[in-house]
């Protein structure tokens, strides 16, 4: 997801459920860095609500409106090189070794327009 001049992932439930959190910070993935939250946020066969939030100068994520992150120190996020392009251009949705179904997905500007990147 787009995040000031660079883009981030979002982490929910990596490493067999154990961490979530902000991949990258600092060069480091979620379940390494200072953005760590442990253990398991989504249960599976429960609907949950997943809130990203991108400011010019902050990232927050919910789930069920308990934030697990809260980050403002854009310059030391950033995304994996090989999911760089074009995730740095718009939001993309990565599924790593997990299967859940998404039943409403809602995407809301708060400033500027966006544009079609593809």
């Amino acid at each position: 997801m787009p995040a000031g001049k660079t883009a981030v992932q979002f982490v929910c439930d990596a490493c067999a459920s154990t961490a979530s959190g902000l991949n990258l910070i600092d060069g480091k993935k979620a379940e390494e860095n200072v953005s760590r939250v442990n253990g398991q946020l989504i249960t599976p066969g429960k609907r949950h609500t997943l809130d990203y939030y991108v400011t010019k100068d902050r990232i927050r994520a919910t789930v069920d409106e308990k934030e697990f992150v809260d980050w403002t120190d854009l310059q030391r996020v950033s995304m994996p090189p090989i999911f760089k392009d074009p995730a740095e251009k718009g939001i993309t949705l990565f599924v790593w070794e997990t299967v859940f179904e998404i039943h409403e997905l809602t995407l809301i500007p708060t400033s500027g327009h966006g544009h079609r990147v593809r």
